[in-house]
């Protein structure tokens, strides 16, 4: 892009932002998808972000106003009622007419206080309701009233997906639906993945890299039970942490291959292990827009990802379909995409990679890809909603 349209386009942001106050709204921002997502958009438009309990987020990439609601987390139902009532001030003290949530209790406040502000409140819906609650009927169930009752009455709602986004217009018969996909800012993505790290790695091993919350949905422990049946060549990387990873670690140690999991936690920097590592894979059982996804494809490691409901089959297949191995994957220009899980599909897939690596068409798909998701684009989609 030449120099005089970069500056022509952040001219019309600022143009945007001018005397313009949008809040960014979230349940924390603890480490997440959706919450590097919100940080990132807060800081690229100038915006502020409210979070109804507070939490430890710190990073050096991102600078914004973060103000919590909430001083500490107490009862549920409490703490909305509360988040509630202190939103409520808080926005007729600051005269804010637009609110953008993410997720699902920040959402039903903010369509809650607008029924008496009368702001316009735009719901962002990151992940799938009939996933996300899968096997916890009772959560399911409140989600689900909540949501039908809730969803229809918001100014505006975004999704993810275009799976999402078909999901709630069977459940609830949603009319203000519209798909905004997460941005990415590549710059900073490039700048951040030079960076050095701890990590040291063995020239004789070919390493895959999993990234994410150790959450039952990410699904890391069938990795790991598959792990003894895939080539000693390869050894995992595992970056993130939550309520799974004491149970995964104790898993790989109980089927014998400790000595090739690699469980570095919560990192601030993940990018330069993309940049080091050639392929990402994921087993997870369910995904908004996956962010580990657009990662990958931004710095060059080569994903592997399982048919999850939503999200990596909607990336991948927007490519062109080059082979299919029946039952097992399919591959597109931007990715290998998995139909089942099992240390065959993982076993053939890596084999795949191996022998074609990328096609200079395949970085072509992905240039073109990335490009439509930089974050100054992705903005002005979420300005349009209100």
């Amino acid at each position: 892009m030449s120099s005089f349209l970069k500056i022509f386009r952040v001219k019309i942001l600022e143009t945007i932002f001018l005397d313009y106050e949008m809040i960014f709204f979230i349940n924390s921002l603890a480490n997440g998808g959706a919450e590097r997502v919100v940080a990132s958009l807060a800081q690229s438009g100038n915006a502020r972000v409210l979070t109804i309990w507070p939490d430890n987020f710190q990073s050096s990439e991102y600078h914004f106003t973060h103000t919590s609601l909430l001083k500490r987390k107490s009862f549920l139902l409490f703490d909305i009622f509360l988040a509630c009532f202190k939103l409520f001030f808080y926005l007729k003290k600051n005269n804010i007419l637009e609110v953008n949530s993410h997720l699902f209790w920040a959402n039903y406040i903010n369509v809650i206080v607008s029924f008496f502000l009368k702001h316009k409140a735009v719901l962002t819906h990151c992940v799938s309701i009939n996933s996300k609650f899968s096997n916890r009927r009772l959560l399911y169930f409140l989600h689900y009233y909540l949501s039908h009752i809730l969803v229809n009455k918001a100014y505006r709602n975004t999704f993810k997906s275009y799976g999402i986004l078909k999901e709630y217009q069977e459940l609830f018969n949603l009319r203000n639906g519209v798909v905004i996909h997460n941005p990415i800012n590549l710059e900073l993505l490039c700048n951040k993945s030079n960076e050095p790290i701890s990590f040291e790695f063995n020239d004789n091993v070919e390493y895959i890299l999993v990234v994410g919350r150790f959450h039952r949905t990410k699904n890391q422990k069938s990795i790991i039970r598959y792990l003894p049946n895939i080539s000693r060549k390869y050894e995992i990387i595992f970056l993130g942490d939550g309520e799974m990873f004491d149970s995964c670690k104790k898993l790989a140690v109980e089927l014998n291959v400790s000595d090739r999991c690699h469980f570095l936690g919560a990192i601030s920097n993940p990018f330069p292990f993309y940049s080091k590592v050639n392929v990402c894979l994921s087993f997870s059982l369910s995904e908004g827009f996956p962010n580990v996804l657009i990662e990958s494809l931004a710095l060059g490691c080569f994903p592997i990802f399982y048919d999850c409901d939503f999200g990596p089959r909607e990336v991948l297949s927007s490519s062109l379909e080059v082979d299919v191995c029946p039952e097992n994957f399919i591959v597109y220009e931007l990715g290998i995409l998995l139909v089942e899980l099992s240390s065959t599909s993982i076993n053939l897939a890596l084999d795949y990679y191996n022998l074609n690596k990328f096609s200079p068409l395949s970085r072509e798909a992905r240039d073109d890809y990335i490009s439509n998701l930089e974050v100054d684009k992705i903005l002005l989609k979420y300005k349009e909603v209100f």
